[in-house]
């Protein structure tokens, strides 16, 4: 039996488009589920690291956000800055 003879075909399959260079995939964005985002909005930029800066909606304070790390500063920062009226806003938010 010749190998020549019994030959199958084969077929490159590549994830490369036609100029040869891997395509990258698109991060989905996540929706933001903490309450902090009423009171903060998002930049556009990055800073070193990852983090994003974010503004406060009131006083226009800049805190850094890092996903791995959460919301707590965000939190400490709207409970003073807003006062009683944000308190009584989160209060109310988880009773049965």
């Amino acid at each position: 039996m010749n190998l020549e003879d019994d030959e199958v075909g084969s077929m490159d399959v590549d994830d490369k488009n036609d100029s040869g260079v891997r395509k990258p995939k698109a991060k989905r964005s996540r929706k933001e589920r903490s309450v902090v985002w009423h009171y903060f909005t998002k930049r556009q930029n990055k800073a070193l690291g990852g983090k994003v800066p974010s503004k406060c909606n009131k006083c226009g304070h800049v805190l850094m956000f890092d996903s791995k790390q959460g919301t707590g500063n965000f939190t400490r920062h709207i409970s003073s800055c807003y006062g009683t009226t944000y308190k009584r806003c989160w209060s109310n938010a988880f009773r049965y």
